[in-house]
């Protein structure tokens, strides 16, 4: 059996509890399903129908039905068999409804399997009656074929919950394989990667969420405009800093500079490069061409991940979990309260520098570690202890303008670069160093001088972070890779 039609009893239907339009538990009852359909007109748009409908119940569309485990379940009109299930009350549910009238025993379509989804996919995907997403989580599950939308959305959780990014125009226009590998995020094994911690994957996916959903990329504006030409400084800064060697699987989480959260699975996603650098412009999307990828790529390509070994120690995983407990994206436009804003807090130097190899690098990254071990034993240390980090800094400093010219000295080095490097910061780090005074290569070259004496002043911590701020920017000019 292909399809026939076959009169059924409405006490023998099911409602489908996995209905792309508004999937549920898999084992909802139908007055469960029906409640909630009631309850979101948005998405089933009950009323509309039933008013569509009049006084007599319609039957010039069927219910499309596959028999699965002894049970006929409806795979596709499930509104018209709700409606049909309240005018004669085979679920005892009050509501405001105007019900055409209807028989006890409905016609319906009923089909093998393959021949309703093929049916429902033709049906849908061309009306645009089902969103992106919910076409791709459909193709997924029956035809066992995947998207680049979709997995997005897997990683993220971005397009569920921000509804404008669930639009054709985003899934074949801005989050495509093209885009996506310009701002930093490759699709290869199955998965996006990256070379963004945590945090920094926070702040690239929430900039797409925020070019969509308050309309700088639309059908009628910037259309035409590449996504790597809208993100904001603060995006550029990072995939202009990252480390190429160290690669993340995207799993985006909130939370402050300083609280770098991790997937709830408690997986270690972070992976270490064994050579350089890849050359990820040869694996193109095998399905670039195609709205769907296959789940099984080709062998080339999970070579990638083959050349990719789990850190057992990495700096961000480490107890993580544990400390800081996982949270949402943050939501743009929410129809919730708008969460408490987090206070403003910096670390040591606040950007990831990539220098060049040598004593400035080597110093650099001692000083990270030795303030990573002073966080770790805060309590144990005294409030003197910023005095030795601020004179790590001046000595930082002077060490990077003797490797540019043996005569340069830090006043005329940062006045070199403190207008560049100023460029590379964030909103909030300007305004932190505008808090702090710090307004100009003089006033930083005698911050710097004061922490070569052991004056009360240097004890103060947040001028300390603030002075790293634009001193890591200044060695990213003039060190970085």
């Amino acid at each position: 059996m292909s399809q026939e039609i076959k009169h059924i009893p409405l006490t023998e239907l099911y409602l489908w509890s996995e209905n792309p339009r508004k999937p549920l538990v898999s084992d909802a009852s139908n007055e469960v399903i029906i409640r909630d359909a009631l309850s979101d007109e948005l998405k089933w748009n009950l009323k509309s129908l039933a008013r569509e409908m009049g006084p007599v119940y319609d039957l010039s569309e069927l219910p499309t039905v596959v028999e699965v485990d002894n049970r006929f379940v409806v795979f596709d009109g499930n509104r018209r068999v709700a409606i049909a299930m309240l005018s004669n009350n085979i679920v005892n549910i009050e509501h405001k409804l105007k019900l055409p009238a209807c028989d006890l025993v409905l016609p319906c379509n009923l089909c093998a399997l393959k021949t309703a989804v093929d049916n429902i996919i033709r049906k849908h995907s061309e009306n645009g009656s089902w969103l992106p997403l919910e076409r791709d989580l459909f193709i997924e599950e029956y035809k066992k074929e995947t998207s680049l939308f979709l997995q997005f959305e897997k990683q993220t959780s971005a397009i569920s919950k921000h509804p404008k990014l669930n639009q054709g125009f985003v899934k074949k226009e801005v989050l495509t394989d093209k885009n996506l590998k310009d701002i930093g995020l490759i699709y290869v094994g199955g998965e996006f990667k990256c070379n963004f911690d945590y945090y920094e994957q926070f702040i690239v996916v929430n900039d797409i969420i925020k070019i969509i959903n308050t309309e700088e990329k639309t059908t009628r504006k910037n259309r035409k405009t590449i996504l790597l030409d809208l993100v904001s400084e603060e995006v550029k800064n990072i995939m202009n800093t990252r480390d190429r060697n160290v690669w993340y699987t995207l799993a985006p989480k909130e939370g402050k500079t300083d609280e770098i959260t991790i997937a709830s699975t408690n997986e270690s996603s972070k992976v270490q490069a064994n050579v350089s650098e890849h050359d990820f412009s040869k694996y193109e999307n095998p399905n670039s061409h195609s709205s769907n990828i296959n789940p099984q790529q080709p062998s080339d390509i999970q070579a990638i991940p083959n050349n990719l070994e789990t850190s057992p120690k990495s700096e961000i995983l480490e107890d993580q979990s544990a400390k800081y407990p996982s949270n949402d994206l943050i939501s743009l436009g929410s129809k919730y309260h708008t969460k408490r804003t987090a206070p403003n807090t910096h670390r040591l130097f606040d950007l990831k520098l990539i220098l060049k190899s040598g004593e400035v690098n080597n110093l650099y990254r001692d000083l990270l570690e030795l303030y990573k071990f002073s966080e770790n034993m805060e309590k144990d240390l005294s409030g003197s202890f910023h005095r030795l980090i601020r004179m790590a800094l001046r000595l930082l400093i002077e060490l990077a303008a003797k490797e540019l010219r043996p005569e340069l000295e830090i006043l005329p080095y940062c006045e070199l670069y403190f207008s560049d490097a100023k460029k590379l910061l964030t909103k909030d780090q300007k305004t932190t160093l505008s808090t702090q005074e710090i307004s100009s290569a003089s006033k930083i070259a005698t911050l710097l001088h004061v922490g070569a004496h052991n004056y009360t002043a240097c004890n103060n911590k947040e001028q300390t972070l603030a002075l790293s701020i634009i001193v890591g920017a200044m060695l990213q000019k003039s060190h970085g890779k």
